[in-house]
């Protein structure tokens, strides 16, 4: 993939076909010799996988990204040599927001523009002063259309002294090329992918599962219908017949060939797990593969778990062996050829854990280790303070405790203020009011004490939350303060 010249070049869409054409070729064929079989089209395979396809990247869109991260270059480093150069030569009266293409204008920066286009899709002014932001044209508001009928309240530094251009769709307020291809590929206007009538909480859960990755990809393949069963390829007109080789009676569909068949039956009752209306025609698919991979009496054992995955594999695997091969594996073989690749997997897994050991995973918690309280310096006083957010109320609540280095009371309060936008906003909104009231009762040396970790990670500049910048610039100048 032709990553850096992306970067700067805006490609030919034919270009760009090509590429995902290769691409296409690549992943669908088996054999150099023949032509593959391409079960969907490339559009669909660049959804992300919870979306129901495999991640892969659209070219045209990917180019955007990379070139809108130029132009945020631009906006953010005005200073640097290429923003210097080219904002002489292109908009030495103006800014990168409102360049237009001039005549002679190279394609390089004929590119970038484009780039720039994409980048103000997804780019929000957070509000200080208001002195360069217009109110009816330039992206201010916290969401981005459809917008809910109730519309959200927006936090106002009252000492802000500056307004702030950043990213809507990461965290930290920082353009990606990650988020600008999402966005890329979900705009109204690109009609890049449409996705799949599929079960979201399956094709989500399936890529999750610790298993092998062709377990992983067989069950991608059963949900998503590109599994070559008879009828599938009859519905391609590629075979007459779809009839089921072992039964002899119905059509082989993903269903009948893994649940309904007598065969598959003998095979799930050997396995003594305990499954039920597995069997039963009239339960689509999808239902039934949700109670395997949703259903916590199966998921909470591990062995039990693995063995419904490699039995799957395995009811595949002897069908195959069935029609290509004229073999048929007894179900109490198959059983057995379960069991022995269920204890190979688990087994690789423990040996792969004591080399490579893994923690609890997951994002850092949101919440600081309780304990014991402790007393702050002498001289100093300890403010807990602890926000309540819920969303069905139009309020949220705080409450707050002070108390000097010999726990001796000191005062204490609570307050109900304006409806905040997120839990992580309620906490802030407590810390602000714990703040207010601590100075007016005359403490100026305060500890502040909370159990939120990530607004402790902000108001000490350690993360950055580009949505609640307002917030934590309040809870900046008012430690900055002086009286």
């Amino acid at each position: 993939m032709p990553v850096y010249a992306m970067n700067v070049f805006k490609l030919p869409v034919g270009i760009c076909e090509e590429i995902n054409g290769v691409l296409a070729k690549f992943w669908w064929n088996n054999n150099e010799d023949r032509k593959g079989m391409h079960w969907f089209a490339w559009k669909r395979l660049c959804l992300s996988k919870k979306e129901g396809g495999l991640g892969f990247r659209d070219i045209e869109s990917f180019n955007l990204a990379l070139l809108g991260k130029q132009a945020w270059r631009l906006l953010q480093k005005p200073e640097c040599l290429m923003a210097r150069v080219i904002r002489g030569r292109y908009y030495s009266d103006g800014n990168i927001l409102t360049a237009r293409v001039k005549k002679k204008s190279s394609f390089i920066w004929k590119s970038i523009l484009q780039g720039r286009d994409l980048m103000k899709k997804g780019m929000r002014f957070v509000i200080g002063d208001g002195s360069i932001v217009s109110a009816w044209i330039d992206p201010w508001l916290p969401t981005h259309p459809p917008r809910a009928p109730i519309p959200r309240t927006t936090r106002i530094c009252s000492r802000a002294t500056y307004d702030m251009v950043g990213w809507h769709y990461n965290k930290n307020g920082i353009y990606s090329v990650k988020s600008a291809y999402w966005l890329a590929t979900h705009l109204p206007e690109f009609q890049v992918i449409e996705s799949p009538s599929s079960n979201m909480v399956l094709n989500k859960a399936i890529w999750k599962i610790s298993t092998a990755p062709k377990i992983k990809h067989f069950i991608w393949k059963i949900i998503s219908g590109s599994l070559s069963t008879k009828e599938t390829l009859k519905r391609r007109h590629i075979i007459r017949d779809s009839t089921c080789l072992r039964c002899c009676q119905q059509e082989e569909t993903a269903s009948h060939l893994l649940f309904e068949c007598p065969y598959a039956q003998q095979v799930w009752r050997g396995s003594g797990l305990a499954v039920l209306n597995l069997a039963d025609p009239m339960i689509p698919l999808e239902e039934k593969l949700e109670t395997l991979f949703l259903d916590r009496a199966l998921t909470s054992f591990e062995k039990n778990f693995q063995t419904v995955l490699w039995l799957l594999w395995r009811l595949w695997k002897s069908r195959n062996s069935l029609v290509f091969q004229r073999r048929s594996i007894h179900w109490r073989s198959l059983i057995r050829y379960v069991n022995r690749d269920v204890m190979e997997f688990l087994n690789t897994q423990e040996l792969m854990q004591g080399i490579f050991p893994i923690g609890n995973g997951g994002s850092r918690p949101n919440r600081t280790p309780e304990g014991k309280w402790r007393p702050p310096p002498t001289g100093w006083v300890k403010c807990n303070y602890d926000g309540a957010f819920h969303n069905r109320d139009v309020s949220s609540n705080a409450g707050w405790i002070i108390r000097d280095e010999n726990g001796t009371y000191k005062g204490s309060g609570h307050a109900t203020d304006n409806k905040p936008n997120s839990a992580l906003e309620g906490e802030l909104q407590a810390l602000i009011i714990a703040m207010q009231q601590a100075w007016i009762k005359g403490h100026r040396k305060v500890i502040f004490e909370g159990d939120c970790k990530e607004v402790i990670d902000l108001v000490n500049r350690v993360t950055l939350n580009f949505g609640v910048y307002n917030w934590i610039r309040e809870i900046w100048f008012t430690l900055n303060f002086e009286e």
